[in-house]
């Protein structure tokens, strides 16, 4: 059955035939309640009858195109110029994400306040010192927030502190800029707006782009119409904002980018990233230890807290326009 070749025994084809020819019931123990037709099975037939297999292919990277331009990163781009208007403005005292949402059915189960303040429509909790709101593809961006969150768990399990902002920013853009490079997948066609702070360089607001590239801003907006917001943006921002003078602000903008006139709770969702008391808790685990008086708070603002800041932006919105109409009166009597 098995001769030697070179210090090695090597079976006989006769042993494979005999083995292939022989049937189930005398390789393998069988229960009686089969069929007695699997005694003339053998692994022989087995094998002609089995299915063909396609031949495998391997995904080749896209070649590069002759003037330098990756279409499919400019196609994920205008995905993002598809979806709705995205603030987002930081302030000494905080950092404030509006994001536009879909125009829901009647019909729609709108989620409870305590998973919200987890994930919205378009705004997410990372960490509980990072948040991030979403222009794009809604299935991508889940795909990225969740590895966000990971992330950022795994760095807290392993090193027991929060992990640091800008940090996070690029192992999101390492995991876009892999799909930029590689045959068979397409890149993500979603833009993050990240906000978070660190002991380090405090309040800090970047944008991230589907090639993989991100910048810091003071304020930025993403989505449609987003030139018409960051041209307002600059216009009306200013290094010495407050947190609640950025809420109005924002919603100022936003409305002149959106299709309606009125704004509404049910078209917006807002967060607001600020420094709160320090919760008691960490002080009765260790009493010893000193803790820091306030922390970092990531949270989503309910309907009941966006009606008051909406009637605001509504007000202002009424005095620019008076103010406006009052200069097109003088221009017209000048010129009369």
């Amino acid at each position: 059955m098995c001769r030697v070749v070179k210090g090695m025994r090597w079976p006989d084809a006769s042993l494979f035939h005999s083995v292939f020819s022989s049937p189930f019931c005398s390789l393998f123990r069988i229960h009686s309640n089969y069929p007695k037709r699997l005694d003339c099975l053998t692994f022989s037939s087995i094998k002609d009858r089995a299915r063909p297999c396609p031949p495998a292919t391997i995904a080749v990277p896209p070649p590069s195109p002759p003037d330098g331009r990756l279409y499919q990163v400019e196609y994920a781009a205008e995905a993002i110029q598809q979806a709705g208007t995205v603030i987002g403005i930081r302030t000494k005292s905080g950092i404030v994400l509006i994001a536009e949402k879909v125009l829901q059915n009647a019909l729609f189960d709108d989620e409870n306040m305590q998973d919200k303040n987890v994930s919205g429509e378009k705004i997410y909790k990372l960490a509980g010192h990072i948040g991030c709101s979403v222009a794009g593809v809604t299935s991508d961006a889940y795909a990225l927030t969740n590895h966000a969150r990971l992330t950022a768990h795994r760095h807290y399990y392993t090193f027991q502190e929060p992990m640091a902002v800008e940090d996070l920013c690029r192992s999101i853009c390492d995991e876009k800029q892999i799909y930029t490079q590689y045959g068979g997948v397409r890149p993500f066609g979603v833009s993050l707006l990240m906000v978070g702070w660190d002991p380090y360089y405090g309040f800090q607001l970047y944008a991230t782009e589907p090639s993989g590239d991100y910048n810091a801003w003071a304020a930025y907006a993403i989505g449609q119409n987003d030139q018409v917001a960051q041209s307002l943006l600059k216009k009306d921002w200013r290094d010495d904002l407050t947190l609640d003078e950025a809420k109005v602000l924002g919603l100022r903008i936003i409305s002149k980018t959106m299709d309606t006139l009125k704004l509404a709770p049910e078209r917006l969702e807002m967060a607001v990233l600020e420094r709160v008391a320090a919760p008691a808790e960490q002080r009765l685990l260790d009493p010893n230890a000193e803790h820091p008086k306030t922390v970092p708070s990531f949270r989503l603002l309910d309907a009941k807290e966006l009606q008051p800041l909406i009637a605001e932006a509504e007000k202002q919105r009424r005095k620019e326009e008076e103010a406006e109409a009052e200069k097109e009166q003088r221009k017209e009597k000048l010129l009369s």
